[in-house]
């Protein structure tokens, strides 16, 4: 079977350009029909379609790195061109002038890139020592290395033979007996002397020798003489001459190894492609075992002297025998004759091959007419190709394996002058040759096979009479080490014939026949096969008259040998194009077709299609346009020029051929340098609309979930930071529109919102600062089509308190809402009659004279506050506290006085406050959120500054914070002073280390002057507060959390007031820098 493992070691082998190889006579398959080379006046026309230049070229190398390249240089060239990065030891590629490819496949090797660099050479079997310690041939196609003998375990001597594939896998080949330091003749290997018991000569030599082609050895045991013959590890011999086989992958995985009459085959289980058969491929096999003695042909001197003489003047010797065919007159290359080989019998049974060699050896050693020395040998190989010959009269035997030399094809009769050394006994006899690594060939299509080509070289016929040879498809993979006469496959299937004669001295003479068996590599196509079995047989199997020698896989002179090939030339058609895309200036669409096809505001797309050649051909592609509605082609071209295989070929339509608001439908094909023609691609589908959509509507919305304010474009004051308004886009009548593009502020950085199924889209607004802002928005069609903009403006208001608690009543138990809200919240002022009741005190802007009638809240620090009825602000959200302060000069600073918070059930979720143990060497202002409202609930404290210092009897004002995007908690402590010694009012920020991820919501009244602990009240107040502002769901900006320091009013945002310090009573003093 054909080793299709070598098919991918084929592929994964380079060749250097420039290097060497030698030309052989192959079986080549021609994709469309034309001859292997093609005239130059024919290849003019390629140039032509590919336009080339006619100038003369001087460049014209023979082989080339790719195919690509080589197809190219061919039809530059007028002859074809080897593409290098396809060439294997058994096989080569040839791109050829008319585009088409030529793959040839030779019966053995002809070429080694044993170091695996790339770089073919001449086969060389010569047999050194290399840089291991080990034997191993100069250059061969399969690397291989043998034993040096002796006892030094870094050669491993036990190891007889090491093969090793392309592909890294092992086969290692075991003697079962010690070795003897080798002997190296050429590329033959002998240790002498083996089998011996006591140290006296056994009479037995093991003979190692390299195939001619490299691609394999046979292991001969040579036995001298009878004595020998009857050595006991002789006469025990078993069918597989006790040679232990192993095998591994690249990995070290084990490989399968079968043994079946004394054959191995390995093969892999985890290979990627499969054989022909659909089974693991085979790597390495073996013949079965071959004895033979030195019988020479009957007569072979006299009976030959003729036909020596009649081949005198011919450039190949007459072979009157398989050996001497090439000159090889030696028995320890193989039987002189068919007489000398001893049969094995391989239908005894299990257990009867148990000592089968060596009771063949021993029978035959006692037959006084057994002519001495004997031999017993097994070959193993990794070649692509295998070859047999079978003979009737010999129907069981496969001696004739992977023979070099040559061998019968016709009718023998024993009668016949010629029979005794040509045959022996009367017998028909036929020659298989099976050409493995059609893998690609089998991939094929059968219409991609244009020609193909079986050559085999000749060495004698029986007369000058040119007499019929036919040759015979029998099967994908026919020959194995068990094809013999009686299982050669089928022959149901003549391919082709021809009349020749190959004796030297005759008329017409020729060594050389090619045979077309084109019908057979389509067969290999259209089965999908991966080898191609070719059977020759004599057109006349009753006489000699039709009696002819080949040479098998070669004569056995190495890689000049000639060989048997198989040319298979084709032509695979271009691609069909792929990764179709419709093209308007820098925007793509695949290709879709229906509702899901692409509108285009051009009436001049560009359209693209990559194409691959599968044989790395040049191709051009062919676009069409139609319109859908009446199925009719508007446009159609070729692009210009070719292009390499693997590349996108672009094409723009030309202008005045497309119309708006039509819907188009576009295919391309490929052609190839040769002309042939792929198949259509898909159609892909596009409409055509250059018209813009009508300038879009905007619409605040006025209502609904996640709207906190309404922004109108009435010149009104509206919303604030952080309160999140919407806006609603129409499409304005223009109901193609799929998206609109809109931006606040700044047109160039526009978003994108898609519309909905009634032409609207709803977008959210939340300001990050306060003023005017323009909302900008235009439609955008399915073409991309923009409209002019509709420009919306709006007034964003400042941030405004929720709750605003000046407490300049002066009297009374009721403090005013002055927040500009709907719904206000009066604080009530209470005491529980345990201490001093809350009194009313001049404030601090009074006290600093920057505004008369400034009241504050004196509370006792025991029961006195002032609380809301209604719940307070929502916690979860950000919020912010503020409030002016102020400490008794005799306050105690151990203690825990609460500003602000607001009731839960056991704690307060915030408590702006003076902390009596913030550190050690004494308290300080702090900003706290409590976690849970829990007893023991963790704490998230924000602190007073070191850079800040507070005093006892001094005005300050506090500003505590809790932002929820970041979690943390943030104070501003901003030291106003006393009217006698006024502080500069400028605030120092603290943030918390800790951060609260979300807060929970207190639904407790807003409270002024106290906390809660444990579900009671607690940490009252001692001192004056005034101004309590709250903002909810807002983090304001730091400028205002000076300007409220500075004492600034609610309205004097609203109105535009500069900040005032209020250390200063004139109004007119603006803040500095503000």
């Amino acid at each position: 079977m054909a080793a299709t493992a070598w098919v991918r070691a084929a592929r994964g082998i380079r060749s250097r350009a420039g290097g060497v190889v030698a030309a052989v006579t192959a079986l080549v398959v021609l994709a469309s029909g034309a001859s292997a080379l093609v005239a130059t006046g024919a290849a003019d026309g390629v140039l032509s379609a590919m336009s080339l230049d006619d100038e003369p070229v001087l460049d014209c190398p023979v082989e080339e790195p790719s195919m690509s390249e080589a197809l190219a240089t061919a039809a530059r060239c007028g002859h074809e061109v080897e593409a290098l990065d396809e060439k294997s030891p058994w096989q080569a590629y040839f791109g050829q002038p008319s585009g088409q490819v030529r793959l040839e496949i030779g019966s053995s090797a002809d070429a080694s890139d044993a170091d695996g660099d790339g770089t073919f050479e001449p086969i060389e079997t010569a047999v050194a020592e290399d840089e291991a310690g080990r034997l191993s041939p100069a250059a061969p196609a399969v690397a291989m290395s043998f034993s040096a003998g002796g006892n030094d375990a870094d050669t491993e001597p036990d190891v007889l033979a090491r093969m090793t594939s392309a592909d890294g896998q092992v086969v290692d080949v075991e003697a079962p007996f010690e070795l003897t330091d080798p002997v190296v003749e050429g590329n033959r290997i002998v240790y002498p002397d083996v089998m011996s018991t006591g140290g006296e000569p056994s009479g037995v030599d093991l003979v190692v020798a390299v195939n001619a082609d490299g691609s394999g050895f046979s292991q001969v045991l040579r036995i001298a003489d009878e004595a020998a013959a009857r050595n006991p590890q002789v006469t025990d011999l078993d069918a597989d001459l006790g040679l232990g086989v192993s095998a591994k992958d690249a990995t070290g995985a084990d490989l399968d190894v079968a043994r079946e009459h004394g054959a191995f085959t390995v093969t892999d289980p985890d290979a990627a492609e499969l054989d022909a058969d659909g089974g693991d491929p085979e790597v390495f096999r073996s013949s079965r075992p071959l004895i033979w003695t030195s019988e020479e042909p009957a007569d072979q001197a006299a009976s030959a002297t003729a036909d020596v003489e009649r081949a005198a003047s011919s450039d190949i010797e007459a072979s009157p025998s398989a050996s001497t065919a090439s000159g090889q007159t030696d028995p320890l290359a193989g039987p002189l004759t068919p007489d000398a080989v001893v049969e094995l019998p391989t239908d005894g049974g299990e257990g009867a091959e148990d000592d089968a060699v060596g009771a063949a050896i021993e029978t035959a050693a006692e037959d006084e007419s057994t002519a001495f020395p004997m031999f017993a040998a097994l070959a193993v190989s990794g070649t692509l190709s295998e070859v047999t010959a079978v003979r009737s009269a010999w129907p069981d035997s496969a001696s004739s394996y992977q023979f070099d030399g040559d061998a019968g094809v016709g009718r023998c009769l024993a009668p016949d002058p010629y029979a005794g050394y040509q045959c022996g006994l009367s017998s028909t006899h036929r020659v298989l040759y099976e050409f493995g690594g059609l893998g690609g060939v089998g991939s094929l299509a059968s219409s991609d096979v244009t020609k193909a080509v079986f050559n085999i070289n000749a060495t004698f016929s029986y007369n000058c009479d040119k007499t019929g040879v036919w040759v015979y498809q029998a099967g994908s993979n026919a020959v194995s080490n068990a094809t013999t006469w009686n299982n050669r496959g089928s022959w149901s299937t003549r391919l082709a014939s021809a009349l020749v004669t190959h004796r030297s001295d005759c008329a017409g003479m020729v060594r050389s026949v090619g045979f077309d068996v084109t019908a057979g590599a389509k067969k290999v196509a259209s089965s999908n096969w991966s080898s191609l079995t070719l059977g020759v047989r004599s057109a006349n199997e009753s006489t000699m008259v039709g009696w002819k020698r080949y040479i098998g896989r070669n004569d056995g002179n190495g890689s000049t040998s000639p060989r048997a090939t198989l040319s298979v030339t084709y032509n695979r058609a271009p691609g069909i194009p792929s990764s179709l895309t419709t093209w308007h200036s820098k925007e793509d669409y695949s290709c879709k077709t229906g509702t899901d096809r692409p509108v285009l505001r051009t009436t001049m797309p560009r359209l693209s299609a990559f194409i691959r050649d599968p044989d790395g051909n040049a191709t051009k592609a062919r676009f069409q346009i139609w319109r859908v509605t009446s199925d009719i082609q508007v446009w159609g071209a070729y692009m210009s020029s070719y292009l390499p295989s693997a590349r996108t070929h672009k094409i723009q339509v030309p202008d005045n051929e497309l119309f708006s608001n039509v819907v188009y439908k576009w295919r391309v094909l490929a052609k190839d340098s040769s002309g042939r023609e792929g198949s259509w691609s898909k159609w892909c589908e596009f409409t055509v609309d250059i018209t813009k959509p009508e300038i879009p509507n905007i619409y605040p919305v006025t209502s609904g979930a996640g709207v906190e304010a309404v922004y109108t474009n009435e010149n009104i004051e509206a919303g604030g930071i952080g309160l999140t308004g919407k806006f609603r886009f129409g499409w304005a009548g223009s109901t193609d529109v799929v998206r609109f593009q809109y931006g606040f502020t700044d047109p160039a950085t526009p978003k994108a919102v898609p519309t909905s199924s009634t032409g609207t889209a709803v977008v959210s607004f939340t300001p990050t600062k306060p003023g005017p802002a323009t909302v900008y928005v235009r439609s955008v069609d399915r073409a991309g089509n923009i409209s002019d903009p509709r420009a919306y403006f709006i007034d964003i208001a400042a941030p405004q308190e929720s709750h605003i608690w000046r407490m300049d009543e002066g009297t009374g138990t009721s403090v005013a809402d002055g927040a500009w809200v709907t719904v206000k919240e009066p604080l009530t002022i209470k005491d529980d009659g345990v201490g001093t009741a809350p009194t009313w005190t001049a404030g601090p802007h009074e006290l600093f004279g920057s505004r008369v009638g400034d009241k504050a809240i004196s509370l006792d620090g025991v029961d006195d506050r002032a609380a809301t009825v209604a719940a307070g602000i929502d916690t979860t959200k950000s919020f912010v506290v503020s409030a002016h302060v102020r400490l008794p000069q005799d306050a105690d600073l151990t203690g825990h006085d609460v500003a602000i918070s607001q009731n839960g059930t056991v704690l307060s979720p915030f408590a702006l406050m003076w902390w009596g143990s913030c550190r050690a060497d004494g308290g300080c202002w702090s900003f706290n959120l409590y976690q849970t409202d829990a007893a023991g609930s963790g704490i998230v404290r924000a602190t007073q500054s070191s850079a800040v210092t507070y005093t006892p009897g001094e005005w300050v004002h506090l500003t505590g914070a809790w932002n929820e995007d970041t979690g943390k908690a943030s104070l501003w402590v901003c030291p106003i002073g006393t009217p006698e010694k006024p502080a500069p009012a400028n605030p120092i920020r603290s943030d918390s280390t800790a951060t609260i991820s979300s807060m929970w919501r207190a639904t407790g009244a807003t409270v002024i002057g106290r906390g809660k602990s444990n579900g009671e009240s607690a940490h009252f107040f001692d001192g004056e507060i005034d101004n309590v502002r709250v903002f909810e769901g807002t983090v304001i900006a730091e400028n205002k959390v000076r300007r409220l320091c500075q004492g600034a009013d609610s309205t004097d945002f609203l109105t535009g007031i500069p900040a005032l310090d209020p250390t200063v009573g004139d109004k007119s003093v603006e803040e500095s820098g503000q």
